[in-house]
Protein backbone atom coordinates (compact mmCIF):
# COMPACT_ATOMS: atom_id res chain seq x y z
CA UNK A 1 0.00 0.00 0.00
CA UNK A 2 1.33 3.46 -0.88
CA UNK A 3 2.40 5.72 1.98
CA UNK A 4 -0.38 8.27 1.34
CA UNK A 5 -3.06 5.60 1.22
CA UNK A 6 -1.88 4.08 4.51
CA UNK A 7 -2.05 7.48 6.22
CA UNK A 8 -5.49 8.13 4.73
CA UNK A 9 -6.71 4.71 5.91
CA UNK A 10 -5.42 5.42 9.41
CA UNK A 11 -7.13 8.83 9.52
CA UNK A 12 -10.41 7.34 8.27
CA UNK A 13 -10.14 4.49 10.77
CA UNK A 14 -9.54 6.86 13.67
CA UNK A 15 -12.46 9.01 12.52
CA UNK A 16 -14.74 5.96 12.38
CA UNK A 17 -13.61 4.80 15.81
CA UNK A 18 -14.25 8.27 17.26
CA UNK A 19 -17.77 8.29 15.84
CA UNK A 20 -18.52 4.81 17.16
CA UNK A 21 -17.22 5.76 20.61
CA UNK A 22 -19.47 8.85 20.75
CA UNK A 23 -22.52 6.73 19.92
CA UNK A 24 -21.55 4.11 22.48
CA UNK A 25 -21.31 6.51 25.41
CA UNK A 26 -25.08 6.39 25.77
CA UNK A 27 -25.17 2.57 25.53
CA UNK A 28 -24.49 -0.20 28.02
CA UNK A 29 -21.18 -1.44 29.38
CA UNK A 30 -21.40 -4.35 26.94
CA UNK A 31 -21.50 -1.98 23.97
CA UNK A 32 -18.43 -0.12 25.25
CA UNK A 33 -16.57 -3.39 25.77
CA UNK A 34 -17.40 -4.48 22.24
CA UNK A 35 -16.29 -1.17 20.78
CA UNK A 36 -12.92 -1.20 22.57
CA UNK A 37 -12.42 -4.81 21.47
CA UNK A 38 -13.01 -3.85 17.83
CA UNK A 39 -10.82 -0.75 18.15
CA UNK A 40 -7.87 -2.67 19.57
CA UNK A 41 -8.19 -5.20 16.75
CA UNK A 42 -8.49 -2.46 14.11
CA UNK A 43 -5.36 -0.70 15.36
CA UNK A 44 -3.48 -3.93 16.16
CA UNK A 45 -2.98 -2.62 19.69
CA UNK A 46 -1.94 -4.74 22.66
CA UNK A 47 -4.67 -3.08 24.73
CA UNK A 48 -6.95 -0.08 24.82
CA UNK A 49 -9.35 1.82 27.03
CA UNK A 50 -12.39 4.04 26.74
CA UNK A 51 -12.34 6.74 29.38
CA UNK A 52 -14.89 9.32 30.47
CA UNK A 53 -13.91 12.92 31.20
CA UNK A 54 -15.40 14.48 34.32
CA UNK A 55 -15.41 18.16 33.36
CA UNK A 56 -15.76 19.37 36.96
CA UNK A 57 -12.79 17.47 38.40
CA UNK A 58 -10.87 17.38 35.07
CA UNK A 59 -10.17 13.67 35.51
CA UNK A 60 -10.58 10.61 33.31
CA UNK A 61 -12.13 7.34 34.49
CA UNK A 62 -11.86 4.03 32.61
CA UNK A 63 -15.26 2.78 31.41
CA UNK A 64 -14.03 -0.19 29.36
CA UNK A 65 -10.70 -1.83 28.61
CA UNK A 66 -9.48 -4.63 26.39
CA UNK A 67 -6.36 -6.70 26.23
CA UNK A 68 -3.96 -5.86 29.03
CA UNK A 69 -5.47 -8.21 31.57
CA UNK A 70 -5.69 -6.73 35.02
CA UNK A 71 -4.80 -3.05 35.05
CA UNK A 72 -3.21 -2.08 38.33
CA UNK A 73 -5.20 0.04 40.80
CA UNK A 74 -3.47 3.30 39.83
CA UNK A 75 -4.49 2.81 36.19
CA UNK A 76 -8.08 2.00 37.19
CA UNK A 77 -8.52 5.17 39.24
CA UNK A 78 -9.09 8.69 38.08
CA UNK A 79 -6.35 10.26 35.98
CA UNK A 80 -5.92 14.05 35.89
CA UNK A 81 -6.12 15.25 32.28
CA UNK A 82 -2.80 17.06 32.43
CA UNK A 83 -1.18 13.58 32.76
CA UNK A 84 -0.21 11.23 29.99
CA UNK A 85 -1.09 10.57 26.39
CA UNK A 86 -4.72 9.94 27.34
CA UNK A 87 -4.80 13.34 29.03
CA UNK A 88 -3.39 14.83 25.82
CA UNK A 89 -6.25 13.23 23.92
CA UNK A 90 -8.76 14.76 26.34
CA UNK A 91 -7.11 18.19 26.15
CA UNK A 92 -6.89 18.24 22.35
CA UNK A 93 -10.15 16.34 21.78
CA UNK A 94 -8.33 14.15 19.25
CA UNK A 95 -7.71 10.39 19.36
CA UNK A 96 -4.15 9.26 19.96
CA UNK A 97 -2.64 6.36 18.04
CA UNK A 98 0.78 5.73 19.55
CA UNK A 99 3.09 3.41 17.63
CA UNK A 100 5.75 3.21 20.36
CA UNK A 101 4.67 4.46 23.77
CA UNK A 102 8.26 4.39 25.03
CA UNK A 103 8.98 7.26 22.62
CA UNK A 104 5.90 9.32 23.55
CA UNK A 105 6.90 12.23 25.81
CA UNK A 106 3.51 12.18 27.57
CA UNK A 107 3.37 8.44 28.24
CA UNK A 108 2.95 7.60 31.95
CA UNK A 109 3.95 4.12 33.19
CA UNK A 110 1.15 2.80 35.42
CA UNK A 111 2.62 -0.66 35.91
CA UNK A 112 6.14 -1.99 35.61
CA UNK A 113 5.27 -4.56 32.91
CA UNK A 114 4.06 -1.93 30.44
CA UNK A 115 6.67 -0.18 28.32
Amino acid sequence: MAKGKSSSFTEKSISAVTTIARIALSDSETALSEIIRVCTELTDADYGTIQLLDKDSQTLTILASEGKGNLDEKARGETPIPMGAVGRSARTRKPQLIADKSLDIDYVVFDGDTR
